[in-house]
C-alpha cells in the first residue's frame, strides 16, 4: 500500500491573533519576527460577540480584511529582508548628514545667511555628534536613542557661552529633533516617531520667559542718544515706531512703501514668518527713521 506523502507545513512569518477586551469583543493583531525582534501590530480590527446572524456577518467581513492586511504585510516583511524595500535603504540614510541638509534648506529660505533656524540645526547637529558620534542611522534611532539624547541635554555644554544649556534650549532642541524625524517620515526614510513613546514627564519642558518691553520714555532716550552707527540706530528706532520685525525691515524696499489719496505711507509687503500678504500703516514718526531715498 502507497503511503501518503506528508507535505510540510510552511511556517507563516506574520501571525493573525486575537485578544479579548473587558467588553466582550476580541481585537485583532498581528504577530511576527522581524530582525531578531518579535513586534505586534495592533490593526484596530474587533470581532464581536455573534448574538445574530447580522454580527456573524460582521465579523466575517472583519477576518477578511484582517487577513488581506497579514498577507501586504508579509509581502512587506519578506521584500526588506530581500533588500527590495526602497524605505529599508533609505532608512540607512545618516542622521547628522540629514540634518544639515535641513539646515541647509532653512538657509536657502533666508536668502543665504548662516542665522536663526538654521544654525539652530547646525547646533543639533553638533549635539547629536557630541551624544551618539556621526554615523548614526535613521534605523538606529529608536524610543531608547531619543531617551538618551534627553538625558545628554542635560548636561550639554553650549557652544556659544560654554555653560549648561538652559532648559528652554534643551527643549528646543528636542522638538527639533522630532521635527527632523517627521521630515524623515515624510521622505519615507522613517516609519514613526519614537518621541510619541516617552511620556510628557520624562521629555524637557518650555519655561514660561517674562517679556519686558521698552517705554515710550526709554525709546525717546534712545533716540536723543548719540549713536557712531546712525543706520543702524535709525533702522531700530524704525522698527520701534512701526512694528516691524527686523527680518521685515531688512527686507524693507521703497517700492513696498506706498501712499494713499490722504498722503498716508503705508507698507504693501509679504511678512517673513507667516510668508502672508500684509497692509501696513505707517506713522510720520516712523517715516522720519528712513534712510534718504536715492
Amino acid at each position: 500500500m502507497e503511503r501518503k506523502k506528508v507535505i510540510p507545513k510552511v511556517k507563516e512569518p506574520i501571525r493573525l491573533r486575537v485578544k479579548k477586551l473587558a467588553n466582550g469583543n476580541q481585537s485583532l493583531y498581528l504577530d511576527f519576527y522581524y530582525e531578531g525582534k518579535r513586534e505586534y501590530e495592533f490593526l484596530k480590527l474587533y470581532l464581536i460577540p455573534e448574538t445574530s446572524p447580522a454580527n456573524k456577518e460582521a465579523n466575517k467581513e472583519t477576518w477578511k480584511l484582517a487577513n488581506a492586511i497579514k498577507a501586504q504585510k508579509i509581502v512587506e516583511v519578506q521584500n526588506n529582508v530581500h533588500g527590495f524595500s526602497n524605505r529599508s535603504v533609505k532608512a540607512k540614510a545618516n542622521l547628522i548628514e540629514y540634518v544639515k541638509m535641513i539646515a541647509d534648506k532653512k538657509r536657502q529660505n533666508s536668502g543665504g545667511n548662516r542665522r536663526g533656524t538654521c544654525m539652530g540645526y547646525i547646533t543639533l547637529a553638533h549635539h547629536l555628534k557630541e551624544y551618539g558620534g556621526d554615523k548614526t542611522t535613521f534605523k538606529q534611532i529608536d524610543k531608547n536613542y531619543c531617551q538618551g539624547f534627553v538625558e545628554y541635554l542635560k548636561t550639554a555644554i553650549n557652544v556659544t557661552n560654554g555653560q549648561l544649556l538652559s532648559a528652554n534650549t534643551q527643549w528646543g532642541y528636542m522638538k527639533r529633533l522630532e521635527a527632523v524625524i517627521n521630515s524623515a517620515i515624510s521622505d519615507e526614510i522613517a516609519d514613526s516617531n519614537p518621541f510619541k513613546q516617552i511620556k510628557p514627564e520624562n521629555k524637557p519642558k518650555k519655561l514660561s520667559t517674562e517679556v519686558c518691553y521698552l517705554t515710550i520714555e526709554e525709546v525717546n532716550a534712545l533716540a536723543n542718544t548719540p549713536c557712531f552707527y546712525p543706520n543702524i540706530k535709525n533702522g531700530f528706532l524704525f522698527s520701534c515706531f512701526s512694528g516691524l520685525r527686523f527680518s521685515d525691515v531688512k527686507r524693507l524696499t521703497w517700492g513696498k512703501l506706498q501712499k494713499d489719496n490722504n498722503g498716508n505711507t503705508f507698507i504693501n509687503y509679504v511678512q517673513k514668518k507667516t510668508d502672508k500678504q500684509e497692509y501696513l500703516p505707517i506713522s510720520r514718526k516712523a517715516v522720519k527713521y528712513l534712510p534718504e531715498k536715492g
